[in-house]
């Protein structure tokens, strides 16, 4: 009788365990697991942003661009993309973004590039966001055939004054227009796969120009069309300082921006080619779950579970992006092990 229960108990705990492993990657279980070994990260990125090139027909004020950070320009090859697909691909990935800091419809096989990526990564979210200069109905229309889970325009600006003053260019009008056409066509379409995701900048939006934009632009949003305030960020301390001290974990470390060029940046905010504290490797030479447990990537989670990641990464020192995830941490009671949990 004893055997008998401890075989079940046995059974019972590995079916617990596949179950946790495939269905409940950021799940208490998972979390406990990462805590019991020591501060070990083993979940490899559920999401990621992959950047189709860093050309852009923009210079926001808001982009570290803007700001004249030499950095080698150029388009990711359908042959570097494909095999960037393939490093990225795990069980437990869910969404793909295909930003970085360039404009996607500049580079002229970005259609290859969407086809390519949804069939290699086919039960994965994939995430276009555009200035939307270059949109057209008929590029809508492949983002929504070929199966593009969400399209966002940044807009931006709530009117001509503040559209300007955010993207030093006249062409809120312009775009204006396009987007207001792409909604009403949006509502005709029968069989509607796509987020259609309208952007506004807080901060240099003010509280009341943002509400006018909502009120007055209700007649959009449905199920399908939808309206998104995006939180304001410095981009590592570039634009205003941020001098928190006392900081939760922040959970940018674990969504990493990966450049065209391959490179993989512990964080997605973090400006290729000046941040070097936060390269983990390029997906030429490792897959994404051989480079996050790699020892230098394990380094970074101890000190952000510690709440000092800013105290030992340049770019995280000033930083705001860590107030933008909510924290879903508690501290640590005891003496021993992490500070947060």
């Amino acid at each position: 009788m004893t055997n008998h229960l401890a075989r079940y108990a046995g059974s019972v705990r590995a079916k617990a365990k596949r179950y946790a492993k495939r269905y409940l990657p950021f799940s208490i279980v998972r979390r406990l697991y990462a805590r019991a070994t020591r501060g070990v990260w083993p979940i490899p990125p559920v999401a990621v942003s992959l950047e189709p090139t860093n050309y852009c027909n923009l210079k926001c004020s808001y982009c570290p661009k803007s700001l004249g950070i030499d950095r080698r320009k150029g388009y990711v090859t359908v042959e570097d993309f494909e095999k960037y697909a393939g490093r990225i691909n795990h069980r437990n990935l869910k969404r793909v973004d295909l930003v970085g800091f360039g404009e996607i419809f500049v580079h002229k096989e970005w259609q290859k590039l969407l086809r390519m990526v949804r069939a290699a990564l086919p039960k994965c979210d994939i995430v276009i966001t555009t200035n939307a200069l270059l949109l057209t109905r008929e590029a809508f229309d492949v983002m929504n055939e070929c199966g593009i889970t969400q399209l966002t325009v940044s807009l931006n600006g709530a009117n001509r004054d503040t559209y300007k003053e955010i993207n030093r260019v006249d062409k809120f009008d312009e775009v204006y227009r396009k987007v207001a056409e792409l909604v009403q066509y949006y509502k005709t379409v029968a069989d509607r796969k796509l987020d259609f995701v309208i952007q506004l900048i807080d901060t240099i939006n003010s509280p009341e120009e943002i509400e006018k934009f909502r009120r007055s632009h209700a007649h959009w949003f449905d199920d399908k069309i939808l309206f998104y305030v995006h939180p304001y960020s410095n981009w590592g301390g570039y634009y205003f300082k941020d001098d928190t001290e006392e900081r939760y974990p922040c959970g940018h470390l674990y969504v990493p921006g990966i450049s065209w060029t391959g490179d993989v940046y512990g964080c997605c905010v973090a400006y290729p080619d000046g941040n070097k504290d936060l390269l983990l490797g390029n997906l030429k030479d490792q897959t994404i779950e051989e480079i996050y447990r790699s020892d230098r990537f394990q380094q970074l989670h101890r000190w952000n579970m510690q709440g000092e990641l800013h105290k030992h990464v340049e770019l995280c020192r000033n930083c705001n992006s860590w107030k933008r995830i909510p924290n879903v941490y508690f501290r640590n009671p005891t003496n021993i092990g992490p500070r947060w949990l």
